[in-house]
């Protein structure tokens, strides 16, 4: 976790779990930030390709996002390899189809597509670095940094899962960084 962390500035906004209690409420909150697509909920082909897009000039990070440290890592991290093992064969064929159905998707939906055309939109997979980030938030009472405390989290599930998807992906895919999102 120490060696694969994400950059904060990608997932900046705290979770208060008093407030926000879905992970989808969490997501929409990134949707009109600048350099930011909420593709949560937006399945195509049986796929949520991620929760949060992030892009600069040089890079794409897909960003997948779970509430706790628990099993549910396992649910996050099948999310992320079946994410990747498409797009990478997306990217292979150049099949632009299934990205302009999400594009499609997205503005029915009325997201923000940060004035996007389609063809930009599709060429942020195809130009750009592409890595992604599996972010969580701890679901202790007390918000301690994973890293730091992962004797306090008591899910084999999670560990096994997360030490798993991160030799999978950096091995057969794309690089993966981990995020731990702060609690208000």
């Amino acid at each position: 976790m120490k060696t694969y962390k994400a950059p904060n500035h990608l997932v900046d906004i705290p979770w208060n779990k008093v407030s926000i209690r879905r992970e989808d409420e969490y997501n929409l909150q990134y949707d009109s930030k600048p350099n930011y697509i909420v593709i949560d909920t937006i399945i195509e082909d049986g796929l949520e390709l991620c929760d949060l897009l992030h892009y600069d000039n040089t890079n794409l990070y897909l960003i997948h996002v779970k509430y706790g440290f628990s099993s549910k890592m396992r649910e996050l991290t099948n999310q992320i390899s079946l994410s990747a093992r498409r797009l990478k064969d997306l990217i292979g064929t150049q099949d632009r189809t299934f990205f302009e159905k999400v594009y499609s998707k997205l503005v029915s939906k009325g997201r923000s597509v940060n004035e996007l055309s389609l063809d930009e939109f599709i060429n942020l997979f195809f130009d750009r670095s592409i890595t992604y980030v599996l972010a969580f938030s701890s679901h202790l009472t007390d918000d301690l940094v994973v890293e730091n405390n992962i004797d306090r989290y008591d899910s084999n599930i999670a560990r096994f899962s997360l030490v798993q998807c991160s030799g999978e992906m950096r091995s057969q895919y794309y690089m993966m960084l981990v995020k731990q999102i702060g609690r208000e």
